[in-house]
């Protein structure tokens, strides 16, 4: 709501409001692309000189697609504009450069078909935020699954190698973070279901616990033919512990959503921190 008043402020503002414009408050993106990174560097990567210009790439690239959306939707005559496209221009010049480091720098060349593929859900994303779609649960699930590509590309980045592990890895990532999609869609979306009695919230529920199920049985069919280690399917035991406890006990009360974005971060550091262990202790694909 914050930011829509912001929107719609066309006069009197300072250097600094317009700067804050430039920042996305979306927290679970931020938790999305922070983990993320942190999944890959930890899991296959390293950290070096290359994931720390990954990591202003990444940041660059986030902050300038939120720049250039917000700079799409103020109006022609909003003096702002042209402050946001100098931010939009300088965040782009970084991503740019950290870029063109990797590449020519680091011999990381596949960051240019990693960093396409972002491009193109980034603008998917966009598309469907300028339709008003992006709250809608293709909308949720099309960003978070594009933040996802990050934990492969931190990998690749900070070994510099791409295998079928690379691709177990965003495979793991994808389906962890966007199974929060339906989780936190069936306690927000659905509160009434949530308090009913059992049939009527696993009805609700069905969708949740449908995609949780088919994210581990294919984690568990990666770590069979060796693509992920097996830990990476226990890695998965809280969240679906959680998903199932949502829907089993019914949900009384009013619904915090700044405690159900505390306890999404917590499930998420968890998974990390198991994945992270099931790559360094476990056998690797």
């Amino acid at each position: 709501m914050a930011a829509r008043a912001d929107l719609a402020t066309s006069g009197g503002a300072t250097a600094g409001s317009v700067a804050a414009l430039t920042i996305p408050r979306q927290h679970g993106a931020w938790s999305v692309l922070l983990l993320g990174y942190a999944l890959g560097v930890g899991a296959l990567g390293a950290l070096n000189g290359a994931t720390a210009l990954f990591l202003a790439l990444m940041v660059a690239g986030f902050l300038a697609r939120h720049t250039i959306a917000t700079w799409l939707r103020l109006p022609q005559g909003d003096g702002r504009r042209r402050t946001l496209a100098a931010w939009a221009v300088g965040y782009v010049v970084v991503a740019a450069s950290a870029l063109s480091a990797l590449v020519l720098v680091y011999d990381r060349w596949l960051t240019l078909p990693l960093g396409a593929l972002l491009l193109l859900f980034a603008a998917v994303s966009a598309v469907l935020e300028w339709r008003r779609k992006n709250r809608t649960a293709w909308g949720e699930w099309v960003n978070i699954l594009g933040l996802s590509v990050v934990a492969p590309a931190a990998a690749y980045v900070g070994s510099g190698a791409v295998n079928w592990g690379t691709l177990g890895l965003w495979a793991l990532a994808a389906v962890f973070f966007t199974a929060s999609v339906f989780h936190v869609r069936y306690l927000v979306r659905r509160r009434s279901s949530a308090g009913g009695p059992l049939a009527e919230r696993l009805r609700a529920g069905a969708s949740s616990l449908m995609y949780h199920g088919l994210g581990l049985g294919l984690i568990v069919g990666l770590a069979v033919a060796g693509i992920v280690p097996f830990g990476a399917a226990l890695a998965m035991a809280p969240t679906i512990v959680k998903a199932v406890w949502v829907v089993r006990h019914r949900q009384s009360g009013p619904l915090s959503i700044r405690r159900l974005g505390y306890s999404e971060l917590a499930h998420s550091l968890a998974f990390v921190l198991l994945a992270v262990a099931a790559y360094r202790v476990g056998p690797g694909a």
